[in-house]
């Protein structure tokens, strides 16, 4: 058989045709985006190698909340600490983009009516610790704080302060409400080539 000959078709770099085949060429994917979070700071980077490095390479890098390390009370230098290391760790990629916590239930899938208990007021003070060290490095790196936009919207659509508002029944992942409101919050806070 012939060897591949790489093509570009579309901007999608293609692994080509073998002379002779009439079968469509075949897409050559690499990830351009990495993504974690949904742990402590400290597990994030403690398994690193394993969730990040062994796909590199990639062109930007999403990190997820913050709000285990809430939850667990995490000493703020050491948060800060653990801040700068994945801000360290990502600095190769184009782009690092941080998603703030953004909602803190009560513990049965609903928000604090008025969103100032001390939890959420612990989610603000670590998202701020994330936002300050952002903002000493590089345009490339992105905090994006959403919770304004997700307190404003679930004070206006969800008076009675019931699961189902931006949370979904377990009170952690996002309805399409609370997933709307991240992605256009994301999209206009990514500064792709900065």
């Amino acid at each position: 058989m012939a060897a591949f000959t790489p093509v570009t078709a579309l901007g999608v770099q293609t692994s080509g045709l073998a002379r002779g085949s009439t079968s469509p060429p075949i897409a050559v994917h690499r990830p351009i985006i990495a993504e974690i979070g949904g742990a402590k700071l400290a597990d994030n980077i403690a398994s690193w190698s394993t969730l990040v490095t062994a796909y590199e390479p990639f062109d930007a890098l999403i990190v997820e909340g913050n709000i285990n390390d809430v939850i667990a009370a995490t000493n703020q230098t050491t948060f800060t600490n653990q801040v700068n290391q994945i801000l360290d760790l990502g600095a190769g990629y184009g782009q690092i983009f941080w998603m703030a916590a953004m909602l803190g239930d009560t513990g049965n899938g609903e928000n604090d009516t008025l969103f100032g208990n001390a939890f959420n007021t612990s989610i603000d003070t670590y998202n701020t610790i994330i936002q300050t060290q952002m903002a000493l490095r590089s345009a490339k790196y992105t905090f994006c704080n959403v919770r304004a936009s997700l307190k404003s919207w679930e004070t206006a659509n969800n008076t009675a302060h019931v699961g189902q508002g931006l949370l979904t029944i377990d009170g952690i992942h996002l309805t399409e409400y609370g997933l709307g409101i991240v992605r256009k919050a994301a999209a206009s806070s990514v500064q792709w080539g900065a």
